[in-house]
């Protein structure tokens, strides 16, 4: 439903000159009335504390960190990496699905980070449940260590 002082033309289309004042109406509408869902966790104590101590071990890394991302997906985890300026030496990303692989590869194309991709988590962990320690030392051996 449009704000009372859009004007509407006999097409339907609002005027020019009231675009804006729909759009500023809007944007004060949802100030108004709606209350970031996230804000309680950016008001929250703990996470100001914790976040203050992250800034300060960050400032501590001299070395760039290896990561293992299971289930990566597109990636995301390792573009909040970057955007932290986290250094990176090098990510492997655990993932099945060959069009999130494909966006991961181009969302971390030339940054300077060793990206290693590999296709089911049975080929670092093995095929039981308990684990093949050997595939996984090898796998720790050929692309560790990882920090994260």
């Amino acid at each position: 439903r449009d704000p009372p002082f859009v004007t509407i033309d006999s097409l339907g289309i609002p005027h020019e000159k009231h675009k804006s004042a729909r759009r500023d109406f809007s944007r004060f509408r949802n100030q108004e009335s709606d209350e970031a869902k996230d804000s309680s966790v950016y008001s929250n104590p703990a996470y100001s504390r914790y976040a203050h101590v992250f800034q300060k071990r960050k400032k501590t890394l001299k070395e760039s960190l290896g990561v293992l991302d299971l289930f990566s997906g597109i990636g995301s985890g390792t573009v909040v990496l970057k955007k932290l300026r986290i250094p990176l030496r090098k990510v492997v990303h655990v993932e099945h699905d060959p069009v999130a692989v494909n966006v991961s590869k181009f969302n971390h194309q030339n940054d300077g980070i060793d990206h290693v991709y590999i296709s089911t988590f049975e080929e670092i962990y093995g095929e039981d449940d308990e684990g093949d320690p050997d595939k996984i030392a090898n796998f720790i051996i050929e692309h560790g260590p990882f920090e994260l």
